[in-house]
């Protein structure tokens, strides 16, 4: 308990010697956990950025997309919501029809729009 000065003397003058030398070492395997787990992490992160940078047709649409999604979003949950309030139906129901619907028309509407988009871009310039 010298080593630890002022603390340790408190310590053994209280009979708490032991429990701050718990304490201490609790304190010491929580931190070794924490860098553990975030190296970890950075390593897996690190490992899928480097072996798994590459998009397929669809991946690329749908982020390209993305914004126009996010935008149509509110007003499609909210007609679709409105579609479905005369359904007799439970609201965890209604939720799980209008989530996975949402999202679909909201892309659609939105891959739509770019499309459109990208077809007058095309007309004027020619």
């Amino acid at each position: 308990m010298e080593s630890l000065g002022v603390l340790g003397q408190a310590a053994s003058s209280t009979g708490g010697g032991v429990a701050l030398a718990f304490i201490v070492a609790l304190a010491l395997g929580i931190g070794t956990m924490m860098a553990v787990y975030l190296g970890s992490a950075v390593i897996v992160l690190d490992r899928f950025r480097r072996h798994h940078d590459h998009q397929g047709h669809l991946a690329r649409r749908l982020g390209h997309s993305a914004y126009g999604a996010f935008v149509a979003q509110g007003p499609v949950l909210v007609l679709i919501a409105l579609a479905l309030r005369p359904a007799n139906l439970s609201g965890d129901i209604k939720f799980l029809l209008l989530a996975p619907t949402a999202v679909i028309v909201s892309f659609s509407l939105a891959g739509v729009a770019l499309t459109l988009s990208a077809n007058k871009r095309r007309s004027t310039t020619t």
